[in-house]
């Protein structure tokens, strides 16, 4: 009997998280789209997302898809920033777009990773670093991609559909759909066979 009470217990736990998954969900979708985004239904997000600054037209979010614990949205008010559907932004990732940002439909960003179009300028010398201009290159992750823990996707790159990013790579370089890199700065490690299973979850 306390067994049994103590898995209903947890089954009521897990409902109530995914209700509050929907419910903060469906207040991002509504705070996107009042302010001209596009959204789609269905949107999962955990506590503390932060966009740092307003959503506008250039927005727009496939439906399914999920946000982590801390997840950081850095849009500048003229960039591009788009996800696919059923993506999934894991805990404490960054994304920063000040050109655009294209990720599309069933990626798996997984924990602490960071994907941004923008970097300072670093062939500038004698200046503060802070004050340092930056250079914008938009970034595009194409669909049914896994990036790994810890991944840094750096401006002006391509990851191509299908591919895999070992964890803690630096991506410098574009990644050829289909393969697996890894490393820094990221390399090509081996393609994907056909008929490869798709990548279960990100971790």
């Amino acid at each position: 009997m306390e067994r049994l009470s103590r898995r209903t217990l947890v089954a009521s736990l897990e409902r109530s998280a995914r209700l509050m998954q929907r419910w903060r969900g469906a207040r991002l979708r509504g705070y996107i789209r009042l302010l001209g985004g596009k959204c789609g239904s269905n949107i999962r997000a955990e506590r503390g997302v932060l966009i740092r600054h307003p959503p506008h037209r250039g927005w727009s979010i496939g439906s399914g898809c999920y946000f982590g614990t801390g997840v950081v949205i850095d849009v500048s008010s003229e960039a591009r920033f788009a996800i696919g559907h059923s993506t999934k932004i894991m805990h404490r990732v960054s994304l920063s777009a000040s050109d655009s940002v294209i990720i599309g439909a069933r990626v798996q960003i997984a924990d602490n990773a960071t994907v941004r179009d923008n970097n300072h300028d670093v062939r500038v010398l004698g200046r503060p670093m802070i004050d340092l201009p930056t250079v914008n290159s938009g970034v595009r992750i194409g669909s049914d991609v896994w990036i790994g823990h810890g991944v840094a996707v750096l401006a002006g790159v391509t990851v191509g559909a299908g591919a895999v990013v070992g964890a803690n790579a630096v991506v410098t370089r574009d990644v050829a759909a289909g393969s697996i890199a890894a490393g820094v700065p990221a390399r090509l490690l081996r393609l994907r066979p056909k008929g490869e299973p798709p990548v279960a979850g990100a971790r």
